[in-house]
């Protein structure tokens, strides 16, 4: 292979990464809702694509190689974006405002006791939060599922997920201002 064809295969490699950009683009804005983080799987993909020319071999489909590398960037992204996701639990909000119960030597009546007090006491700071900020939590803490609260509160997933957010950010600053006192 001379200079010329391997300059003629570079040409028509990227020629194709090309062709594609827009088919990729659209798969991955309809697996990811959030266009800016779809781009920006997107571009992952054109990037791998753009290092792995080495391994692409020629007598299978691009198309076929490319979407298998779309779709296993958008999985990925899917699951990180899931794993930073804040959950909306006495653990997650808690931790490190109480005594975890486990590593607590307690009798069980006084774990009990103790319990009662902790759900007092978020109760009480729940009440300080925001209209829809306090129905969510007290719901939350109610142990309502997602949907009984999407329907409680005639919100749609997309806005229970911006309010779950919110509400536990305000949560944490509040309680995090009561500690410092």
């Amino acid at each position: 292979m001379g200079n010329k064809d391997l300059i003629d295969s570079e040409i028509d490699y990227f020629k194709k990464i090309s062709l594609i950009r827009k088919p990729i683009l659209n798969f991955c804005c309809s697996r990811i809702f959030n266009k800016s983080d779809a781009a920006d799987v997107a571009q992952n993909v054109f990037v791998i694509l753009s290092k792995k020319k080495s391994t692409y071999n020629e007598s299978k489909s691009f198309y076929g190689w490319a979407f298998s590398i779309c779709r296993f960037q958008i999985m990925a992204f899917l699951s990180k974006n899931k794993r930073s996701k804040e959950n909306a639990s006495y653990d997650s909000i808690c931790h490190s405002f109480f005594l975890s119960d486990e590593l607590c030597p307690l009798n069980q009546a006084l774990k009990s006791e103790l319990k009662k007090e902790r759900d007092l006491f978020m109760r009480e700071k729940v009440q300080t939060l925001p209209r829809r900020q306090r129905y969510f939590m007290l719901h939350s803490l109610d142990g309502k599922s997602k949907s009984e609260i999407m329907y409680l509160m005639d919100i749609s997933s997309m806005n229970y997920h911006a309010i779950k957010l919110r509400s536990i950010r305000s949560l944490k600053s509040i309680l995090e201002n009561e500690s410092n006192k």
